[in-house]
């Protein structure tokens, strides 16, 4: 009978030899994924994505602290994400127009600039976010509308408009809480939209070019 090689005679034996050799295989499958994992990728490096570090809900202004990059395979970083020193940059600043989770990652779509939000209309705006009384509403706005908002009516109080030319930035998609809106208007009508809705469901009327002339902007006396 034919000796059996080395090799193959130390993994039939017990002791420390076959132990260190079957480490030493264990060592070199798991380095033979990694290359396997690595081509089929096409070899390319991870990406740096700036992602969030905690929960930021819609409206806020981004600061530095909220975010940090994050190593992320080619195939998995999101359309239109922000990368590396130049992307944390640009996002510190920004006002997120829709609440973003720790870990998600920061993309165009997801942000505006101060400058931006001025450009909705003259002087400074404001962004506040919106849970509309009947959810199926939201879904019929678009982005740059323009909407009065209102208190919902019930059976003890009438409807009430709280702010006239309020402008749609955002409508609540497939990962937002239905009916959730974002809306643009002056610091006065903002603090009121905003106060309102901590007393009871709002809803909004579109108003502007798509609904007609715009009866004027600002807070309801």
């Amino acid at each position: 009978m034919r000796p059996l090689p080395p090799a193959l005679r130390a993994l039939a034996t017990p002791g420390w030899r076959r132990t260190v050799l079957l480490r030493r295989v264990a060592a070199a499958t798991l380095v033979l994924f990694a290359l396997v994992a690595h081509l089929a990728r096409g070899g390319e490096a991870d990406v740096e994505v700036v992602v969030f570090t905690h929960r930021v809900p819609a409206g806020t202004t981004v600061a530095e602290g909220d975010l940090q990059l994050r190593a992320t395979p080619p195939h998995l970083v999101p359309e239109g994400a922000l990368t590396g020193r130049e992307g944390l940059e640009s996002a510190a600043g920004e006002i997120t127009v829709t609440t973003l989770g720790a870990g998600e990652a920061a993309t165009e779509v997801k942000l505006l600039g101060p400058a931006g939000v001025a450009a909705l209309d003259e002087g400074p705006r404001h962004l506040v976010p919106l849970a509309l009384a009947d959810p199926g509403v939201a879904g019929l706005l678009r982005h740059g509308d323009e909407v009065s908002v209102l208190t919902a009516e019930d059976e003890e109080h009438g409807p009430r408009e709280i702010a006239r030319g309020a402008r749609v930035v955002l409508t609540g998609g497939e990962d937002e809480e239905p009916g959730a809106l974002l809306v643009a208007l002056p610091p006065e009508a903002a603090a009121a939209v905003a106060s309102a809705a901590l007393e009871r469901p709002l809803t909004v009327v579109l108003t502007g070019e798509r609904a007609g002339p715009s009866p004027g902007r600002g807070p309801v006396d």
